[in-house]
């Protein structure tokens, strides 16, 4: 589970740290940047807590 914690941390972190019009030319369909920030952070909190089980 600690790679699968990872992985899910460091996508998190690239939704957060890369702005969302870098992001709109991968994924198309990312309208909103709140919400890009609010998933980046859940992913994070999710690679962690899988990390950490």
């Amino acid at each position: 589970m600690l790679a699968v914690g990872v992985l899910l941390i460091a996508l998190g972190v690239v939704f957060l740290a890369v702005p969302l019009e870098q992001l709109q030319k991968v994924f198309r369909r990312m309208r909103s940047r709140i919400g890009t920030k609010i998933g980046g952070a859940v992913l994070v909190a999710a690679g962690i807590a899988l990390a950490l089980y």
